[in-house]
């Protein structure tokens, strides 16, 4: 079962407060307008869009809203089984394996 992970959007909130803090701390609050300009948006995300889209294929960037989500979420394991399958792969390593 998957459980949503608290931590990534923690840390994507932690982030993005510790960047306004250092623009604001610099310059005030009228500093974040002089921080962010168009041009400098438009290299960024242009350059991030053509490297996004030299280096993986379509069946790649389809994969990334699923790869997303599942930052969002961590698996549970059941211990119990766990335990139970690497004792059965143990014994069948003890019984099959190279020194058998």
């Amino acid at each position: 079962m998957k459980k949503f992970d608290i931590m990534t959007p923690v840390g994507i909130v932690l982030g993005i407060v510790v960047l306004l803090l250092a623009v604001f701390s610099n310059s005030g609050p009228s500093g974040l307008v002089f921080f962010i300009q168009i041009a400098s948006v438009l290299i960024v995300i242009g350059g991030l869009i053509a490297a996004i889209i030299i280096t993986f294929s379509m069946q790649e960037v389809k994969l990334v809203p699923k790869v997303v989500g599942q930052a969002f979420r961590t698996e549970t394991h059941d211990l119990n089984q766990l335990i139970d399958t690497f004792v059965e792969l143990s014994t069948k390593a003890r019984r099959e394996g190279l020194l058998a």
